[in-house]
């Protein structure tokens, strides 16, 4: 999977994160709803009747469990080696490529322990559902475009910027104006992609009606849903493609600099942060 900043940033962040749902000053607190949290993700997108709702919660449930068990003692082994990867030497744009790699990883270990309950859930949908889930991911793709597209140039690089910062304040919080001038820096050097990227969510979007058309066919489904959550750019627009891999190594080396100039007491700050996430997930996973 290919994706450009700050797409990355938030890959990067994943194992901080925890799927996306947590808050950088409450973990632990964020963490123990986590199976609550992903059922809420989810009903934001389409209402689900009881059966349903009850039938998804157990799943959540038995996930959260795994998740916590397995999935977080990596998470803390991977911060405290990044931890001392950051210590050591400055970063490349190369060694932040393979730390997304590595991030990817768990992402996809992730989603493919909730295939079968998404399988599941995707199967029982009555029409109604999947017209309301479809009718939710269009307005995605509506407000991406009001927020990516139907905007000034200037409009354009501010969202980018304030779409990056907020990734990043899970562990970097008060910018210097040196750092936002960079940040800005790195979206004006970026190859213009919002458009294609919206042609290509109308694409998947396309694709996603198609394979709901035929869940009855669980075969047919799975495998269509694996095709759309697995997201690879090899079927996409050349162009596109082109531009992703472009912008994508622009944005590793940007993310390289941002992190070796810290100093002082920024510096610190984010150093005790990655340290305190791995002691944060080696407790909440019940290791000892």
């Amino acid at each position: 999977m290919r994706h450009y900043c700050p797409r990355i940033a938030k890959r990067l962040l994943l194992a901080v994160a925890v799927l996306f749902l947590l808050n950088g000053c409450a973990t632990k607190i964020a963490y123990h709803y986590l199976d609550f949290a992903l059922v809420w993700t989810l009903e934001k997108y389409v209402q689900l009747d009881k059966p349903q709702k009850n039938k998804l919660k157990e799943e959540m449930a038995e996930f959260h469990r795994w998740h916590r068990t397995t999935q977080l003692p990596l998470y803390s082994s991977y911060m405290a080696g990044f931890k001392n990867r950051y210590e050591q030497a400055p970063l490349t744009g190369n060694q932040m490529h393979a730390e997304v790699d590595q991030l990817q990883v768990y992402l996809d270990t992730c989603i493919e322990h909730l295939m079968p309950s998404l399988v599941d859930l995707a199967a029982s949908l009555s029409d109604e559902q999947v017209e309301e889930l479809l009718a939710s991911i269009a307005e995605d793709r509506a407000d991406y475009r009001k927020k990516y597209i139907d905007v000034s140039t200037e409009e354009l690089h501010a969202a980018r910027v304030k779409e990056l910062e907020s990734n990043l304040n899970l562990v970097i919080r008060w910018f210097s104006k040196e750092q936002e001038a960079a940040m800005l820096d790195w979206s004006k050097g970026l190859v213009p992609y919002e458009k294609l990227t919206l042609a290509q969510q109308e694409i998947w979007g396309e694709e996603l009606a198609e394979v709901l058309a035929q869940r009855d066919n669980r075969e047919i489904l799975e495998t269509g849903l694996r095709k759309l959550i697995f997201v690879h750019t090899d079927h996409w627009n050349p162009e596109l493609e082109r531009i992703v891999d472009e912008n994508q190594e622009k944005s590793y080396q940007f993310l390289a600099d941002l992190l070796n100039g810290l100093e002082g007491k920024q510096r610190a700050r984010f150093i005790a942060r990655v340290e305190r996430f791995s002691e944060d997930f080696h407790e909440m996973s019940g290791a000892n």
